[in-house]
């Protein structure tokens, strides 16, 4: 499957749920906590040693974490070109950065 597809069905999907703006928002929030979760375990961090991961967990909170802020862009209506136009926008300022990091 391309990421075109998953856009679409994102998009499907976004069209079909009932949350707000909001509601998507505290969704991306408990998402991304999730992902942290299992970050701060797989980094070994002082307190979540104890609970076990493996990296399939990462994926999926990681995916989840996509979904839900891709679910947001699409109920805020920007199309494919706005998101792609911004993302490379984004990407040349990160490449920026770690150019500007080397030196």
């Amino acid at each position: 499957m391309n990421f075109q597809n998953l856009i679409t069905r994102i998009k499907n999907l976004t069209s079909k749920d009932k949350k707000t703006i909001t509601q998507r928002l505290t969704k991306l929030a408990e998402e991304t906590g999730e992902l942290a979760k299992e970050i701060n375990i797989i980094d070994e961090a002082p307190g979540c040693t104890y609970r076990d991961t493996n990296p399939e967990d990462a994926l999926e909170e990681a995916c989840d974490v996509i979904i839900v802020a891709s679910s947001i862009l699409c109920h805020l209506d920007y199309n494919e070109e706005e998101f792609e136009n911004m993302m490379n926008k984004k990407l040349d300022k990160w490449a920026d950065v770690l150019t500007r990091d080397k030196k």
